[in-house]
This record gives C-alpha cells, sequence and structure tokens, in this order.
C-alpha cells in the first residue's frame, strides 16, 4: 500500500512515497509501477519497480534525488530514484500500479489536488495503521495530513 507521501517543505528534493508491505506474506514488485499524475492529468509518470520483494512489514522509499534525501533524513538510503515520477508538488495523484490494475491511489486521478481533502503541499501525508490494503478510491479517513515536514518518517509506518 501506499503508507506515505511526502512534500518536503524545506527541501523538496527529499520528497519521497513510501510504499510498505501490509500483508502477512513477502510481496514481489516486479515491473509494478509507481504513477504520478500531475495538476489534475490524466496521463502519468510511471517508475518501474523492478524485481524486488517486501517481506511483511517492510517498506520501499522512492524520492526525488537520493542525495537529497540523504541530506534530509541522515543514514536512512532510499530503494528508488525518479526525479520526474517522484516530484509531486502537494495537488498531484500517486497510484500503485501492478501490471494488471490500480492496487492503491493516493488523491483522484484528474483532479487537481490544490484545496482538496488530499492537499499535501509542504505537508506529509500518513496512512493509519489499521489500514493493510489498498483502494482505487482515495479515502480522507485513511489518511492523516500535516503541515511542515516535521512528521516525515520514511520506513517507519507509526
Amino acid at each position: 500500500i501506499i503508507s506515505e507521501v511526502c512534500d518536503h517543505q524545506t527541501n523538496y528534493k527529499a520528497k519521497f512515497i513510501e510504499l510498505t508491505n501490509a500483508s502477512m506474506e513477502p510481496q514481489n514488485l516486479n515491473n509494478w509501477e509507481i504513477r504520478r499524475y500531475s495538476n489534475g492529468s490524466t496521463t502519468g509518470y510511471s517508475l518501474v519497480l523492478g524485481d524486488i520483494t517486501l517481506a511483511s512489514g517492510e517498506s520501499l522509499v522512492a524520492t526525488y534525488s537520493a542525495a537529497e534525501f540523504k541530506v534530509v533524513f541522515g543514514d536512512l538510503s532510499p530503494n528508488l530514484v525518479g526525479s520526474t515520477q517522484i516530484s509531486g508538488n502537494g495537488d498531484d495523484v500517486y497510484e500503485l500500479f501492478d501490471t494488471v490494475q490500480v492496487v492503491d491511489i493516493y488523491g483522484e486521478v484528474g483532479v487537481n489536488g490544490s484545496g482538496t481533502a488530499w492537499d499535501y503541499l509542504d505537508a506529509v501525508a500518513k496512512r493509519l495503521p489499521p489500514v493493510v490494503t489498498g483502494t482505487t478510491v482515495w479515502d480522507a479517513n485513511e489518511w492523516v495530513i500535516t503541515s511542515g515536514d516535521g512528521d516525515a518518517n520514511p520506513f517507519d509506518r507509526n
């Protein structure tokens, strides 16, 4: 599932999206994609995940810039870098796609998120820990959005 989305307030190149395997079994993400739809577009930018397997409870982080991510988060290293794909500026949609269908979504494709319930400009959106399955329709009840970047916590679903 998409577990955290960050439009870093003080370092735009440290923005990231976190995926977490919330199931009880390992999940192979071979050729899965993170898609970003910007400013209400219905055409996405895809970051192919490759042959990655996440153990139960394990997270994956994709960021705009590995170097800037490390500046902000210290010893943590992102799994993937995609400056075009991981550049959401608060009103963009992220979608997790498993080669056949949408597995999870943050936002609403075709809608500019500015002023919506899922607007995360200069903020962090975190999936509530009880949520363990993805959805194809964004649900505000599954998320907490906090202003600023103080709550950004990649690789930790708490």
